[in-house]
């Protein structure tokens, strides 16, 4: 009995006290998700007309996050992190998968939004083109980003490239309209109570 009780207090005393760590989902390093997240973007192009839109976690059902405004057209997404490798929206109880982090360069994938919106992502084939590259924004310079490229199904319109920085999330996105490209990038954000970019 006393050699039980011993051998449950070492196996307590090495668990993180966060809650039996070891129970919960690993987080994504490339998508956090924390209540109260913002990511602030602005987005460039046709004629230089700037347009800015945060996208804030507002709140959490488990390990699924609602995010206000995530692509910037208006429309709260229930957003998951599987495993800290692929991200999934849900939507009327369907599980769709957008990201495959831990992908390999060669592998490919389609990512399914739910809705219209963003105009021409869905159905987009996208792939891993880079995983250690720097990339600046007017939030600052951010290193170690992974690159993630776009085929969209349409042929004058969609998204074209994404960066994603280190416990930092979206900070670049590349779009083609049918009046040019246009820049998303990231001016200001708040992560798990850390503070990056412009005030």
């Amino acid at each position: 009995m006393f050699r039980t009780l011993i051998t449950v207090v070492l196996f307590l005393l090495c668990v993180p006290m966060t809650g039996f760590g070891f129970l919960q989902e690993p987080k994504s390093a490339f998508f956090p998700q924390n209540v109260g997240d913002q990511h602030t973007y602005r987005k460039t192009g046709l004629g230089g007309q700037a347009v800015e839109w945060t996208d804030i976690v507002l709140q959490n059902e488990g390990r699924r996050f609602q995010h206000s405004d995530y692509w910037g057209d208006g429309r709260p997404r229930w957003l998951l992190a599987k495993n800290a490798e692929k991200i999934y929206e849900f939507d009327n109880g369907k599980k769709l998968l957008w990201y495959k982090f831990g992908a390999s360069e060669k592998e490919e994938w389609t990512i399914q939004v739910m809705g219209e919106t963003p105009v021409c992502v869905n159905q987009s084939v996208l792939r891993v083109v880079g995983r250690d590259e720097i990339v600046t924004v007017p939030a600052g310079t951010f290193e170690h980003c992974l690159h993630l490229s776009f085929e969209p199904k349409c042929s004058d319109a969609g998204a074209l490239q994404q960066w994603f920085a280190p416990n930092v999330g979206l900070v670049k996105q590349l779009d083609n309209t049918i009046g040019g490209p246009i820049k998303v990038e990231l001016i200001r954000a708040r992560v798990n109570g850390k503070t990056v970019g412009q005030n």
